[in-house]
Order: C-alpha cells, then sequence, then structure tokens
C-alpha cells in the first residue's frame, strides 16, 4: 500500500496527458485522487479478501482489463495478472528470493500455508510479465538466478515522510547516547533479531 499510495500522489500532481485506470476494492483509500486524467474504479469489498485473490488475478481482472481495452497495466498487487495485456509487475515479496528455512521453521501454521501458496503461485506465473521491476540490484540478481526472468528493472523504493508531518508532536522519551533508526514493520524474513545482539556487542565495546 505504500508503494502505491507513494506513486499515486506523484501521478496525482501531474499534468497528464494520458487515461489512467486505477482498479482497487472499495474503501482502500484512494479518495485523495483528484486528478480528472485518473480514474478510479472500485471493485466489491471482497476483492481484497487474501483467499479471493488467486481467482481475482487468475480470471476476474483479465476480463476487467480486456473490458477497458487497456494498453499496459501496472501490477501492484500480491500476485502475477493473466491476461494478453502488456504487464508490468512491481515485485517486492522476498519470501519468493529462497530465504533461510528457519524463517519458514518460525512461522506459524496458516502463515506457512499462505506463503507457500503464494509462493507457488508466483513460481508459476513469472513467465508471464513483460517486465518485472525489483528495489534493488541485489534483488534483481536473484530473480535472474531463481527464475531465469527476460527483463528486470531496478526502481528503489522510495521513502514517504508524509506520516511525520502531522500537528501532534510525538516523543519517545529515549535516553541519551548512539541510536539506530530502522523504518520498517516486523515481519518474520527481515531477522529484526539480530539487532539485540547488535546492541549487545556495542555495549560490550561500550560504543554508545
Amino acid at each position: 500500500k505504500s508503494i502505491r499510495d507513494s506513486f499515486l500522489r506523484l501521478l496525482n500532481d501531474e499534468n497528464l496527458t494520458e487515461k489512467y485506470i486505477v482498479i482497487g476494492a472499495k474503501e482502500s483509500g484512494l479518495d485523495f485522487i483528484t486528478n480528472p486524467n485518473i480514474e478510479v474504479i472500485e471493485m466489491p469489498r471482497y476483492w481484497s479478501r487474501a483467499f479471493m485473490a488467486p481467482l481475482i488475478y487468475r480470471f476476474a481482472l483479465g476480463h476487467v482489463l480486456k473490458r477497458l481495452n487497456a494498453d499496459v497495466v501496472l501490477n501492484l498487487g500480491d500476485l502475477i495478472v493473466h491476461s494478453g495485456v502488456k504487464q508490468i509487475y512491481v515485485f517486492d515479496w522476498p519470501y519468493a528470493l529462497d530465504v533461510h528455512p528457519t524463517v519458514w521453521k518460525d512461522m506459524n501454521l496458516l502463515d506457512w500455508i499462505n506463503r507457500r501458496l503464494k509462493l507457488w503461485l508466483l513460481k508459476r506465473d513469472f513467465d508471464r510479465p513483460d517486465i518485472v521491476v525489483a528495489q534493488t540490484k541485489f534483488i534483481k540478481g536473484r530473480l535472474k538466478e531463481l527464475y531465469s526472468l527476460r527483463d528486470i528493472r531496478v526502481i528503489n523504493n522510495a521513502v514517504t515522510i508524509s506520516t511525520s508531518q502531522e500537528d501532534k508532536p510525538i516523543s519517545f522519551a529515549l535516553p541519551s547516547g548512539l541510536k539506530f533508526l530502522y523504518p520498517t514493520v516486523y515481519y518474520p524474513h527481515k531477522n529484526l533479531e539480530i539487532l539485540i545482539e547488535l546492541a549487545g556487542l556495542i555495549k560490550i565495546n561500550k560504543l554508545n
């Protein structure tokens, strides 16, 4: 969602000459779009349900794109669309990069099943996009190595500071000393636990 919103907010401010259509489920937070050349098509809310994703990407989206007579689709979604329309797929799911077995082992059963299913679907359909966008050169290399993709472009992810522009001041009451800023959401594959070991080494070596 952060990638989608960052891109659309920038696009919304442009003087566009082409027509853009954004497909999203109802109440998906696209009210900020005001550009006359950007049309938002709201699909039923169940389109946002995770268990519906395989059917929607396999069948429904292809029909919608055909009805719209789309020239190209920029896919910021979870899975790859089955469609004859030229497709640019923005990849941002590290579980498809052959993560360490410990990551899979530490998941609960439901997460393991959901992610294994998504991985299987991505592997099945990775040859469909015309272009795959990776966020780093490292990810591009891993995608080439694992899936032999034809065309991978690197576009680094943007960092937005919009959430820090609110009027309400925020104080974390942190003690003095060395501080690390690590803006992220917790996911098992990120191995954030290693930061605890790092903090211990910093204290032992009196680097704070």
